[in-house]
């Protein structure tokens, strides 16, 4: 360990310290500097821009006459005066058409030292427009404009050039100030931490250094006595310590080597030629010889004397890698070797350590762990090929959804095409069929009059078919406009119209308040329609009719339902229930069989589901949600 006292000044901690500082004041100058120096830009010049702003609404208002009237030499006058101060370069007038009506020796502040400088530069230049561009690219200025203006019409714009010069000066001004103070409040700080430090910091640590590198020539006594505080105080005390620790701790050859004998590990202590001097009782275990038969015997024949000549070539302090040693019956041991070299103050060598650990067992995980790992890989490749093979029927998937949307949209165009394609022939049908009602029905026979009726009957059922057929295309079509629907007030509705409809009827039709949905109003108004007009329709034979419009809780979720008790249905042709054309009862109940399609593809596109339970003679009951929308 060199002597502290030799190294150079700049690693001192005094420099170091000191350095700091400096640096964190000089940063904190120019931070100070740049803030303050923006402020002070940004504040001046919004002084600088208020200045010329009032000075041009000013000018704009006095020469709406003269600039109505034309009159140049009034204009030359209102400009001449605006330049009452050396930031305003030039005063111009334009009028509507652009053409500047202000003469150059009236407009160019000449008396301007900001002007003045760039004046002979232009002599050259004949045109005002001229004169001015280059003041505005050869100074650092800033233009205000204000039109001006009579009653709604803008008669032409004053423009006024202001210099920004006088505001660099202000902010180097203030940058010098801010530096000069700065290094004023620097230099005061720094007596202070001067005599401060060297007081509770730098002293102490200068008198710990020099009794650690007494310690460090082995100087076990050493102790401190400084006096000191805080922080400072506790690191003289835990120096103190350590030394005492360090003394009472010190131990004797004889008990190193009790520790070295006593090692799991097997080590042994060769001389540079390789001779072994000393081995532990590990050592002998691990190799199979009787104790005191390794000493005086070469390295040589037990390990890989080509490894120890290694750790004597090498300047790395400690080697090692796996290798075998040979035991005493000829059985080869898969070991590591650690060697490290013992050297004197020249660097020459005295002697090699080696550490020797038995890692047989570990090569047997090891290669238990391969086999796992081939395994594992195989598994591995196994699952990627089952991922890559997922990814495409996935894409398959998607590749069909998209052809069945696509078929979809045909389809249902197709539906609402052929929809209105089939209205023309009906209508005629229809209007041929009444004119025969109207003008011939007394001229046919009982047979003729019957086929009319039946020809009417079936043209009015194609109409509603087609009718409703064209609502379940826009149900798929239409745009939703999702708002929050009282379902409780929209049944009532329902069930008031279906009531005008008969009103010799006997029915009671229960509906709880409170039911709220989020949807598309339009098309759960149809919902409802479908599903009372349903069991208003299927509970016509019953007398006592009653249908129930209500909200239950079934596996935790919260549902809507519609029941009756009408005729009900058989359960074993519920998928049929909700396709287009489908009905599950014979022509004593009129309906197209689009119906019940047209509630689930609504309720689809609102996210939810719908299903029925049902027995033949004991009424039916509708169980749907909207999803979220609940």
């Amino acid at each position: 360990m060199s002597d502290f006292k030799s190294k150079p000044t700049t690693e001192t901690i005094r420099y170091k310290f000191f350095s700091t500082i400096a640096m964190v004041l000089l940063v904190g100058t120019v931070v100070l500097s740049i803030i303050v120096s923006l402020h002070e830009g940004a504040t001046q010049k919004n002084i600088l821009l208020k200045k010329g702003k009032g000075l041009a609404l000013y000018v704009a208002k006095i020469s709406q006459d003269p600039l109505i009237m034309k009159d140049a030499i009034q204009l030359d006058s209102i400009v001449n005066e605006a330049k009452y101060d050396d930031e305003i370069l030039y005063a111009i007038i334009v009028d509507k058409s652009g053409a500047i009506v202000t003469s150059q020796f009236a407009s160019i502040n000449y008396k301007s030292a900001f002007v003045a400088a760039i004046k002979p530069e232009l002599h050259g230049l004949d045109e005002l427009s001229e004169i001015t561009k280059y003041i505005r690219e050869h100074t650092a200025s800033e233009e205000i404009h204000s039109p001006i203006v009579t009653g709604n019409e803008t008669i032409g714009t004053v423009t006024i050039c202001v210099s920004k010069q006088n505001i660099f000066k202000s902010i180097l001004s203030t940058i010098v100030f801010i530096i000069a103070f700065n290094i004023l409040i620097a230099l005061f700080l720094a007596v202070i931490l001067f005599f401060v430090s060297q007081r509770i910091i730098f002293t102490p640590i200068t008198a710990l250094a020099e009794a650690s590198h007494r310690l460090a020539k082995g100087d076990l006594s050493t102790r401190l006595a400084i006096p000191s505080f805080g922080e400072m105080q506790d690191l003289v005390n835990s120096f103190n310590r350590m030394a005492e620790d360090l003394q009472r701790t010190t131990v004797t050859k004889e008990y190193v080597d009790n520790i070295i004998k006593s090692m799991t590990e097997a080590l042994l202590i060769l001389a540079p030629d390789y001779v072994i001097r000393d081995v532990n009782e590990a050592a002998y275990r691990l190799l199979g010889y009787e104790a005191g038969e390794l000493i005086g015997m070469k390295a040589g024949m037990v390990f890989d004397e080509g490894l120890l000549r290694v750790s004597c070539a090498t300047n790395e302090s400690r080697v090692g890698s796996e290798t075998v040693c040979l035991r005493k019956d000829g059985v080869k041991l898969p070991i590591f070797l650690a060697t490290s070299t013992i050297q004197n103050e020249n660097g020459a060598v005295e002697g090699i350590v080696c550490n020797a650990l038995d890692i047989s067992q570990m090569k047997k995980v090891h290669h238990e762990l391969e086999s796992v790992n081939c395994v594992l890989k195989q598994e591995v490749q196994q699952r990627k090929q089952a991922q890559e093979e997922a990814a495409w029927l996935n894409d398959d998937l998607e590749r069909q959804k998209s052809a069945l949307e696509v078929a979809n949209r045909e389809l249902e165009s197709f539906c609402y095409s052929v929809s209105h394609d089939l209205r023309a022939p009906l209508r005629h049908i229809n209007g041929f069929a009444t004119i025969l009602i109207e003008d011939y029905r007394n001229c046919m026979d009982d047979l003729g009059r019957d086929c009319l009726d039946r020809i009417c009957a079936a043209s009015n059922h194609m109409g509603t078919l087609i009718d409703d057929l064209l609502r379940f295309s826009r149900v798929s079509r239409a745009e939703l406009t999702v708002v929050t629907v009282d379902l409780s007030r929209m049944a009532r509705k329902i069930a008031e119209m279906f009531q005008e409809s008969e009103p010799l009827r006997s029915i009671r039709i229960d509906i709880e308040d409170g039911l709220f949905a989020r949807g598309d109003s339009s098309l759960l108004d149809m919902v409802l329609q479908n599903l009372i007009g349903n069991a208003w329709k299927y509970s016509s034979q019953n007398p006592d009719a009653v249908i129930s419009l209500g909200r239950c809780i079934i596996g935790g979720e919260e549902l809507f339902f519609v029941k009756d008790n009408g005729v009900g249905f058989d359960m074993a042709y519920k998928d049929k229930l909700f396709k287009v054309f489908e009905r599950l009862h014979g022509e004593e109940f009129e309906g197209t069989g689009i119906g019940l399609a047209t509630v689930h593809r609504i309720i689809e596109r609102h996210g939810g589901k719908i299903w029925a339970e049902s027995a033949l003679g004991e009424g039916a009951t509708f169980y749907f949600t909207f999803g979220s929308s609940n």
